[in-house]
């Protein structure tokens, strides 16, 4: 084998042959381990349009994911405008080659931002106090999306508790707590360093 086959297999990224590290073809056609473009676009999700293109080359890895991303969390963007977008980046991230296990980073994203939006943006003022929002139920849906796509996304577990533990009838709901904190205690067991679900356990503690 020539020194431009060997070439041609090296990961721009770790520098190692990609052959046997599960490699991946990007739409513009170079070659990288599958766990290389999975780190960097796990850093796409929190740092915008410059971690999502092809690292050796720079063209855009996922055609209009990233502009629908990036509007996405755009404050000055209507909440229902921002929920759009980021479905739109979920149907571009269909394109993205998934992990061994049908992970998604950026679909995870999009859904996870998506229920976020309707915690934060549609909230009930009447009744804060018991977390009671009018589309707490699409919350959850859109988190436990998110989980589909990426079961290492711990703050989506989190989130999920959250949300049952807000659609409880009260505080004698023994079944809706008692599954928030199985959704919190999962969360934990990723990151024993969520402090939001370490501060939901203490709080519900008595209501058990």
């Amino acid at each position: 084998m020539s020194e431009n086959d060997e070439e041609a297999h090296v990961c721009p990224i770790c520098l190692e042959d990609s052959r046997y590290r599960d490699p991946i073809t990007l739409p513009c056609s170079h070659v990288f381990c599958r766990q290389c473009v999975d780190n960097q676009f796990q850093r796409m999700t929190h740092d915008g349009d410059n971690m999502g293109r092809c690292a050796y080359c720079q063209q855009t890895l996922f055609g209009d994911a990233d502009r629908f991303f990036l509007q996405g969390g755009d404050e000055d963007v209507h909440p229902v405008d921002r929920i759009a977008a980021y479905g739109q980046c979920v149907v571009a991230a269909m394109d993205y080659p998934t992990g061994p296990n049908g992970e998604n980073r950026l679909a995870s994203a999009a859904y996870h931002s998506i229920g976020e939006i309707y915690i934060m943006e549609f909230p009930d003022s009447e009744d804060l106090s018991l977390m009671t929002f009018p589309d707490l139920e699409r919350a959850r849906q859109n988190y436990e999306r998110s989980i589909m796509y990426n079961p290492g996304n711990h703050e989506g577990l989190t989130m999920i508790g959250q949300c049952v533990y807000g659609l409880r009838h009260d505080d004698s709901d023994q079944e809706a707590i008692a599954s928030a904190r199985g959704w919190w205690s999962r969360a934990l067991a990723m990151n024993p360093d969520d402090h939001i679900a370490i501060g939901k356990m203490a709080l519900t503690h008595d209501l058990m």
